[in-house]
């Protein structure tokens, strides 16, 4: 396999810090829901679904990234056989040789003076 721009894999490492960046703006977020004491929500348990698949979204988006570098670098294989068809044009020169090309009008005659022609182009 090649690549015909790898030099979009720069971007990995871009991409790799704005993940990390992302899921640690996230850890750092304040509370939406401010409480006095919060010995009671600890003792609760952080066991929820949501809590649980909280840095989803990111590694989503992440993995979504990556995969758009992937695709602008432009993977390409070169083992694979491509069956073209071709069309060619067949080109045909006639030239009229009856005892009609042999009139004198041109000079010497019509069958020299096609030749001519036909030498030329």
């Amino acid at each position: 396999m090649s690549w015909a721009s790898p030099l979009a894999f720069a971007l990995l490492p871009v991409v790799l810090l704005l993940a990390g960046y992302a899921y640690w703006v996230s850890r750092k977020r304040a509370p939406s829901v401010q409480y006095s004491s919060v010995a009671i929500l600890k003792s609760l348990g952080q066991s929820g679904w949501r809590v649980r698949l909280l840095w989803l979204p990111t590694a989503v988006a992440s993995i979504g990234i990556v995969l758009l570098v992937v695709a602008l670098a432009r993977p390409q294989r070169s083992d694979t056989k491509v069956k073209k068809s071709v069309e060619g044009i067949d080109i045909m020169l006639v030239l009229d040789v009856s005892d009609s090309m042999l009139i004198e009008d041109m000079q010497p005659n019509r069958l020299e003076a096609s030749k001519k022609c036909l030498k030329r182009s």
